[in-house]
């Protein structure tokens, strides 16, 4: 989640989609977010509609707004190109190990 979009550095946290925020960063592209970010109110119908948009890719990141209903942003395959290293670096591994 963006806790401002656009604004840098430390406006981005990374969570489960059971709204549990994971420890980690996009290195030092997007060092993690230490606010507290609420649940969005349409938390689960985002996670339904983002899990089915990506039922056919092996990664898929699938943006939304939440502005009191979902507002589709965009669907990307690759996020920073390919190259991001997460902090810590051990979350290269075990995301690595989710593709195919």
């Amino acid at each position: 989640m963006l806790a401002k979009k656009f604004k840098k550095p430390g406006d981005k946290s990374e969570y489960k989609n059971n709204f549990k925020i994971l420890d980690l960063a996009l290195g030092e592209e997007y060092p993690r977010y230490r606010g507290e970010l609420m649940k969005p109110t349409n938390f689960t119908l985002i996670i339904d509609m983002a899990e089915t948009l990506a039922s056919e890719q092996p990664f898929l990141r699938v943006d939304f707004y939440d502005i009191g209903r979902p507002i589709f942003g965009e669907l990307t395959l690759n996020p920073s190109s390919g190259m991001g290293k997460f902090e810590p670096p051990e979350y290269d591994y075990k995301l690595g190990q989710l593709m195919p």
